[in-house]
């Protein structure tokens, strides 16, 4: 059934998006489109609890746009209970918009197996094999300080197989990137050895704190 819903009254968990973050560029480039006089198809959300199940850029960019009261298209659905709910949003989100990446199928395989979906299952909706769900898991998966398996970022995957430290589950969570740390560290050679970069107070700052930190561990 399709109605019109009030920002307000739809819930946003975490624990059914199968994506590790909502994407900045994805929200802006969707408010452009409504700016300019766009349609969107309206977001799938649960009858019951009016849990967003997909629509999670378009709802953060109707958010920004028209505020709490603002209203938005939503397609509501029965499910069963939450494992119903996560195989739907990782179908939907399979199927359209930004690809999933590797950070992102394992997030769902890891929240699979906390819903007590059998892996069998949740590989058929994310499109992988078992051998490579079962690499994911071995290679880019970790546990925190609980016990709880977690996915890893690209920048810490070295952590595979690893219990993290609570500061490194935090890194991950909060401020590790999707990329090698050999990537960052390429980038910020190439942009001091060919001056691409204006060396303001605040990197000269950072490359003060990185020198200390490379002092650290290389002595």
């Amino acid at each position: 059934m399709n109605k019109s819903m009030s920002v307000s009254e739809l819930l946003l968990d975490e624990t059914l998006y199968p994506r590790h973050k909502v994407s900045a560029y994805n929200v802006n480039r969707i408010m452009e489109a409504l700016q300019a006089g766009a349609t969107m198809p309206p977001i799938v959300v649960d009858e019951k609890t009016h849990k967003v199940i997909d629509g999670y850029h378009r709802i953060t960019a109707a958010r920004r746009m028209y505020g709490e009261n603002a209203t938005i298209d939503v397609e509501l659905r029965k499910y069963k209970n939450e494992r119903e709910m996560f195989r739907d949003a990782v179908r939907l989100n399979s199927a359209h918009g930004v690809n999933l990446g590797k950070q992102d199928r394992t997030r769902c395989l890891v929240f699979a197996k906390n819903l007590g979906i059998e892996l069998e299952v949740i590989i058929v909706d994310l499109n992988l094999t078992l051998e490579t769900a079962q690499e994911m898991l071995e290679e880019r998966t970790a546990t925190d300080v609980s016990g709880q398996t977690i996915a890893l970022k690209g920048s810490t995957t070295d952590l595979a197989g690893t219990q993290l430290t609570k500061e490194q589950a935090e890194f991950n969570a909060d401020r590790a990137s999707g990329m090698k740390l050999t990537f960052h560290i390429n980038q910020v050679i190439g942009q001091l050895e060919t001056k691409s970069t204006k060396l303001t107070e605040k990197i000269i700052e950072r490359l003060d704190l990185l020198y200390e930190r490379l002092q650290e561990v290389l002595t």
